[in-house]
């Protein structure tokens, strides 16, 4: 049986607001020490410009459900509630 790979990947690019600085680039300088310090810094997880480019990739295949040879077997414990009662 010749078996057919149906599989293909989706992948969108888009643009998002950072989350970190709210767009705006720029963070507030927690640790100034002094006046000469600046008030705010540069974001350092979209570099300053506010923006973060995100890419999603989505995989599709079939599914394909295992036959009753291929599935793994499960072990069930049966046991008598009366003699637990018992004890």
């Amino acid at each position: 049986m010749m078996t057919v790979n149906m599989q293909f990947n989706h992948t969108k690019k888009d643009i998002e607001l950072c989350v970190r600085c709210g767009g705006t680039g720029k963070i507030p300088n927690k640790n100034k020490l002094d006046r000469d310090d600046p008030d705010t810094l540069d974001c350092n997880r979209c570099g300053g410009s506010g923006r973060l480019q995100k890419e999603v990739t989505i995989t599709y295949k079939p599914y394909r459900p295992l036959f009753s040879s291929e599935r793994p077997t499960e072990t069930y414990i049966e046991f008598d509630s009366k003699k637990l009662k018992d004890e």
